[in-house]
């Protein structure tokens, strides 16, 4: 008890004299005070290689579905991009399909990288050129909308 509260003390003086970050440690007093909190860290903590293994065999999961992402569905993985108005570089208009057209003209205008899609006048990201990112992608878009 004696360590316990010496700790909590030096938490405060840290949080008073360096960076208000260390006031955040002093919540966990409210795990250590109240019984069914305490109850439910031990149970995660009891239990915790069968959670991590849980999120091991997740993380395969989303794995194999973002290889079978980038394999067949590469296209599909469109994400709305906003544009400024100023920037030519996703000005999608000035860009003509002639080849030739970079190498006159305004250059700035057509630097536009081949990540970026017009739909239906609306300018999509390709969020699946590379593997690393059909993970993320599936990863974050999974996670927001419930899997």
């Amino acid at each position: 008890e004696l360590l316990y509260h010496a700790l909590y003390l030096v938490f405060c003086l840290l949080g008073v004299c360096t960076h208000p970050f260390f006031f955040s440690v002093l919540l966990l007093d409210i795990v250590y005070r109240e019984e069914t909190l305490l109850n439910v860290m031990r149970s995660v903590t009891r239990n915790g290689r069968s959670i991590l293994l849980t999120a091991v065999l997740a993380l395969v999961l989303v794995y194999m579905f973002s290889i079978v992402g980038y394999m067949f569905f590469r296209d599909h993985f469109l994400v709305t991009v906003d544009t400024l108005d100023d920037d030519p570089l996703f000005d999608i208009n000035k860009c003509s399909d002639d080849p030739a057209s970079k190498y006159y003209g305004d250059a700035g205008a057509c630097s536009k990288p081949s990540r970026f899609v017009s739909v239906g006048g609306e300018l999509r990201e390709r969020s699946c050129d590379s593997l690393i990112m059909c993970i993320v992608t599936t990863l974050n878009q999974g996670l927001r909308n419930g899997g």
